[in-house]
């Protein structure tokens, strides 16, 4: 499959190479630096896990062209960036396929922009960029899905599984998801509350660990989030996250304290500079989704004042 990835950061940067590696015949779109590094010395990985490197060749661009054909475009950029990009992605008629990848509230403004072409998902992986440009990250393997995609309208058509099958070939394990909205609109719900948190403690898991109080509102905030999108209907995706419901508010500050100490969760959050103004994005439509529903929520607003 013709793969083109708009937007090179750490997501970018694993799913080319790795799609790459895997055969599919994949061109990178960066600006910049990052454009520059590629360039010169391709795509350069670095496992979490055990410190091993790859490097990958692959061609790059610093635009899509109207006649530019592709069989797929993933745009893989924070929310707060992928508006930027929707008019050359509409200018182009050539790509039948476009993938947005990351945090994502509602596709609304994407079908308006981009019709049928859209769909939507998300891709479990987490990194950061080294000085010199080679990527550190840590993904979940083909034995636990990565990739999460789904089709707006909910349907498991021809394409989406002929996409879940190109992607499949990187290594990371795919999930079709009937409900992608509903997916997002949790992962939303919960990446906001726990961003939030860990930004208004300081801006690393260790504060937030260390800080009792401000695990306590964390932990209703979360609670909050996701009884208001059950308020609402939206089913919570995985059911797994319905744990942080059931579970009681004093075991789950224990247990997330806990967490937030590891070494895998401090660099889950290695890319929290960056990624702040995105979680103020997400916090804000969360928060005027959840008022629809017309409950208090006084520990999310507690948060919102502490998180600005």
């Amino acid at each position: 499959m013709k793969v083109l990835i708009y937007g090179c950061g750490v997501l970018g940067s694993v799913a080319a190479a790795r799609l790459a590696q895997g055969g599919q015949a994949v061109t990178v779109l960066a600006r910049g630096k990052r454009l520059e590094d590629i360039r010169r010395d391709g795509i350069v990985l670095e496992r979490f896990a055990d410190g091993a490197r790859t490097h990958t060749r692959i061609p790059v661009t610093d635009k899509l062209g109207p006649d530019d054909a592709y069989d797929l475009v993933l745009v893989m950029m924070g929310m707060h960036q992928a508006p930027a990009v929707l008019p050359a992605l509409a200018a182009n008629r050539h790509a039948p396929n476009v993938l947005f990848v990351g945090n994502s509230v509602s596709g609304g403004g994407l079908t308006a922009a981009l019709g049928s072409r859209v769909l939507r998902g998300f891709l479990l992986v987490a990194g950061t960029t080294l000085p010199g440009g080679a990527v550190r990250y840590a993904s979940r393997e083909r034995s636990r899905p990565g990739w999460i995609v789904g089709e707006p309208d909910g349907s498991t058509s021809p394409r989406i599984r002929e996409i879940a099958a190109a992607l499949d070939t990187s290594g990371i394990g795919v999930e079709i998801c009937p409900a992608v909205d509903a997916w997002l609109k949790t992962h939303a719900a919960m990446i906001s509350a726990l961003g939030a948190a860990v930004y208004a403690a300081g801006g690393t898991p260790a504060q937030l660990a260390a800080d009792p109080a401000a695990a306590k509102l964390a932990v209703g905030a979360l609670k909050e989030s996701l009884s208001a999108l059950q308020g609402l209907g939206i089913p919570i995706l995985p059911k797994g996250a319905l744990l942080y419901l059931w579970i009681p508010a004093p075991i789950l500050a224990f247990l997330l304290r806990r967490m937030l100490r590891s070494e895998e969760v401090a660099f889950g959050f290695a890319h929290a500079d960056k990624a702040r103004v995105e979680i103020r994005m997400i916090l804000d439509e969360m928060l005027a989704l959840y008022r629809r529903g017309g409950r208090p929520l006084p520990a999310l607003d507690e948060l919102n004042k502490w998180f600005r």
